[in-house]
């Protein structure tokens, strides 16, 4: 009878285990964050031996023991109080058994009240109303004892529970150690992703207000940041905002700080990569943006960004609250990353400066086109704005409303260099006339050629008048044989037309206008691009 209420007992031991074990091999898809992940592991043990309490603690690299989590089953604003008060309290491993666990002595420790010391311990027992017993258990990975589980308030331990929750350390320590090898793969993935999309920026032309917005809004999901801003230095060096996250981007976007100022002044002017964990112990940090906009700035990393060795700007994550500080191994993410930035950012400015220059060039263009064509006034400025709604209503990307915006204003260069008797003519012209102005597409593209950084709009200007049908000119093309940016253009061209002043007609209203599209839609005009304008028409003005 004895040996089979012992059998009894082991399988019971044993089942305990291994469904202790299978969770928490679970929790490992589960959980997201590490202290999530110790957190459900906590709450299984707790429930598992029926403890009141417990805590995770951790050794934190150094000669202290750190609480990294503690769970009880208190009201919910007591329990978080709980929270913030414990976790993260440090203290000496002496203050715990930890070391006769790691000669290889204790299994599981269970001890009274009065063995209760330490100050964890003592802050933990004013929140359970006392604390009348502990058990800990070594969280043990493959070469060595790296902290303890600890369980308070519970009810008697049988040699049989002793034996679980130590065989139970030992299984959270092997898990620990596949997490933290898991997290650190997924960490390395998402600087991998973050390097990527900085990558495309760098092969892809884009303005410098996006690829600036692109980066922080990754970073910040990525730092587990409050806020993250970049930081150039202008043409004569002054330092400013020139890009921030978040609900202060109005207030701060712009601002400039002073040479030296901070810990960004001081990151730049330095030239050194910075980690602050706790602001108010570290006399770089300039309290002046929190004043200002009523911030709260904990823990920094900053780093600067550097083109041909010369620094151009910085980069920071902050964190609010500096119980959770950044660490070395945030630091060095965002030194690769900055590394990358620094490169997407600096062709940006580039492509910055050379889109302003192909705007003024455009501006040139356009006012010469109006002079020289009386007939049609301001006909470039109507063909642009219906291409920008039609890019708007089929969702063009950036890059190709840019290229579609250019072509509408430059399409007609070519009538530059037809004659004046016909561009100034007041009849309708004569066939040949016609013929002759209808080569003025081909004209165009003759000119836009011989200009650097058009190359991208040459097909869109060299095919606007080909029709869907095959009908067009000059090279009879038929339907998506024709560029699609060519056949937005070639509506918008029309509607812009149909809707003006001729010196051999009135314009039509827009709802003949309309009428007249959407007989053509299929024939002269692409069915897409029809139905992008008439829905950008009906936004524009609904109901009429």
């Amino acid at each position: 009878m004895e040996n089979v209420e012992l059998l009894k007992s082991t399988v019971k031991g044993l089942s305990l285990r291994y469904g202790a074990l299978k969770k928490i091999n679970t929790l490992l898809t589960e959980a997201g964050s590490s202290h999530e992940f110790l957190d459900s592991i906590l709450a299984l043990i707790t429930d598992m031996f029926s403890a009141e309490a417990g805590a995770v603690i951790l050794s934190n690299g150094s000669e202290e023991m750190k609480v990294e989590v503690f769970r009880a089953g208190l009201p919910y604003e007591k329990e978080i109080k709980a929270k913030e008060k414990i976790e993260s309290i440090t203290f000496k491993p002496e203050e715990t058994p930890i070391k006769h666990m790691t000669d290889g002595g204790l299994i599981t420790v269970v001890s009274e009240n009065k063995d209760a010391t330490a100050s964890y311990r003592k802050t933990a027992g004013k929140y359970l109303g006392g604390i009348k017993n502990t058990a800990a258990a070594a969280i043990r990975t493959k070469d060595s004892v790296v902290g303890l589980i600890e369980i308070y308030n519970f009810p008697s331990f049988s040699e049989e529970k002793k034996e679980s929750f130590a065989s139970v350390g030992g299984q959270v320590g092997v898990t620990l150690e596949i997490y933290r090898r898991l997290e650190g793969l997924r960490k390395r993935a998402k600087v991998m992703r973050e390097i990527t999309s900085i990558t495309e920026a760098i092969s892809e032309p884009k303005h410098l207000d996006s690829v600036l917005d692109m980066i922080i809004e990754n970073m910040l999901d990525f730092f587990r940041a409050e806020g993250c801003s970049i930081f150039l230095k202008d043409s004569e060096g002054n330092i400013e905002f020139a890009a921030v996250s978040g609900e202060k981007k109005e207030t701060l976007s712009g601002q400039k700080i002073n040479s030296g100022e901070g810990v960004v002044g001081w990151s730049i002017e330095k030239d050194k990569p910075v980690i602050v964990r706790n602001t108010k112990e570290d006399e770089r940090f300039s309290p002046r943006v929190d004043e200002s906009t009523g911030m709260k700035t904990g823990s920094i990393i900053c780093v600067p960004l550097k083109v041909l060795n010369e620094v151009t700007g910085a980069i920071e994550a902050v964190r609010g609250d500096p119980s959770f500080p950044f660490n070395e191994e945030d630091l060095g993410l965002l030194i690769i990353i900055a590394s990358h930035a620094s490169l997407a950012i600096d062709k940006a400015r580039m492509y910055t400066m050379k889109d302003r220059w192909l705007k003024s060039v455009v501006e040139l263009l356009t006012r010469a086109l109006d002079s020289k064509d009386s007939r049609y006034p301001g006909h470039s400025g109507k063909v642009r704005k219906y291409t920008l709604l039609m890019a708007e209503e089929l969702n063009l990307d950036q890059q190709d409303r840019h290229c579609l915006d250019i072509a509408a204003a430059v399409k007609d260069v070519g009538k530059l260099s037809t004659p004046d008797s016909i561009m100034e003519k007041k009849e309708k012209l004569s066939d040949d006339e016609w013929e002759k102005l209808r080569q003025y597409p081909v004209k165009s593209v003759e000119i836009i050629e011989t200009m650097e950084d058009f190359d991208s709009v040459i097909p869109i200007i060299k095919y606007h008048c080909e029709n869907y049908d095959g009908t067009g000119y000059p090279h009879k093309l038929k339907g998506e044989e024709i560029p699609r940016l060519s056949r937005i253009l070639s509506v918008a061209d029309a509607f812009a037309a149909m809707t003006s002043d001729r010196p051999y007609r009135k314009a039509l209203p827009v709802s003949k206008a309309r009428e007249e599209i959407a007989k053509q839609k299929g024939k002269e005009f692409d069915p897409e691009a029809v139905d992008a304008l008439l829905r950008a028409l009906d936004k524009e003005n609904p109901g009429g």
